[in-house]
């Protein structure tokens, strides 16, 4: 009988490890916040530098409200549109490597001009962080 549970709690557990999970705006703010930075170029696409640690030991914009050791940022999807772009950061459970801290978030290939950024989580509400500019001319 005990082997089943473990076999069974073994089982639950990874798939747990795999479950990636888009964050809400207040758990963003929950473990210190969110600041973008001047985008960049690699290559043919546009880089914009995020900086979020999910698990609550940096304050970035915000006190950190919780620790989260339990998680570690898989991703930072951006989606343009027009001259806004939406960002939404992907988590899940830390289990093996990782890092808390958020990547960049590639932006693809960006026409010169004034971005608006927001965060867009799975509540669907953006909430504005900033503006940057995009300039091939730098």
């Amino acid at each position: 009988m005990k082997s089943y549970i473990v076999l069974g709690l073994s089982f639950v557990l990874s798939a747990c490890s795999t479950l990636v999970q888009p964050v809400s705006w207040k758990y963003v703010q929950n473990v210190g916040g969110m600041a973008v930075g001047d985008p960049y170029r690699i290559s043919d696409n546009w880089m914009l530098p995020v900086t979020v640690d999910v698990s609550g030991l940096q304050r970035v914009t915000s006190e950190p409200q919780v620790l989260d050791s339990s998680r570690i940022c898989k991703d930072t999807y951006a989606k343009v549109k027009g001259d806004s772009i939406y960002l939404t950061i992907y988590t899940t459970f830390a289990a093996g490597e990782g890092s808390s801290n958020c990547p960049d978030s590639n932006l693809g290939h960006m026409l010169d001009g004034e971005y608006s950024v927001y965060y867009n989580g799975p509540e669907n509400v953006p909430v504005f962080i900033g503006v940057v500019l995009v300039s091939h001319k730098k």
